[in-house]
């Protein structure tokens, strides 16, 4: 097993120990984890999917699967938990609008990208990154405009949020120069700098289960 396998695992066993951690403690995590449960558990089947089709030479990449579970499904189910967690009816139809570009963004990029599921849709995740983020600052402009600002830590919707923004903001960067084989960024550096990020963004989501408070 060579480096960028491990890498892979290390990432994969993180995500599932993040999936067990929020499954368990569910019930202190707020209405409508399910959402979040589902987003994760959705990142890990299709990292694991790609990989046992991929060694059954089923599929030459994980793309098809990568672009459909985690571009379109899991990102669909953070931007549906956040637009649950939005309550002000003006705000809630900022995350609807959200939800109505994100899903006619992806429609657009399959109809006219011909080659949108046979490779890593670089700008389609650059646009779908900026609208979680967007999602993400509308619903803590809600929160820290209420009284959960008062015990912010314990809330796990704040520590949601900052560790998706670590993990697809800070994965952006890598992506991008990932993707343009002439900046010739090595291998190595380039999954080690993943499983860092990863780490990170994890860590937080984690932290906020053990500090969440019903």
């Amino acid at each position: 097993m060579n480096y960028i396998e491990i890498s892979r695992l290390a990432i994969n066993l993180l995500i599932f120990f993040c999936l067990i951690l929020l499954i368990l403690k569910r019930e202190n995590l707020g209405r409508n984890i399910i959402y979040f449960i589902l987003a994760i558990f959705t990142t890990l089947l299709s990292n694991l999917l790609g990989k046992i089709l991929i060694n059954l030479f089923l599929l030459k990449s994980n793309h098809l699967i990568f672009n459909i579970g985690i571009l379109l499904i899991t990102f669909f189910l953070f931007f549906l938990y956040f637009y649950r967690k939005t309550t002000r009816l003006k705000l809630k139809r900022i995350q609807f609008g959200i939800i109505c570009i994100f899903l006619l963004s992806y429609g657009l990029f399959l109809i006219f990208d011909t080659e949108f599921m046979d490779t890593f849709p670089i700008y389609f995740y650059f646009i779908e990154t900026i609208l979680l983020t967007i999602s993400i600052l509308v619903f803590l402009f809600q929160t820290f405009k209420s009284e959960l600002v008062l015990n912010i830590t314990q809330y796990f919707p704040f520590w949601a949020s900052l560790g998706l923004i670590i993990l697809y903001c800070g994965l952006m960067p890598i992506l991008i120069i990932g993707t343009q084989p002439h900046l010739g960024m090595n291998v190595t550096l380039f999954f080690s700098i993943m499983l860092f990020i990863n780490f990170i963004g994890y860590s937080i989501i984690i932290k906020g289960i053990f500090s969440s408070k019903r």
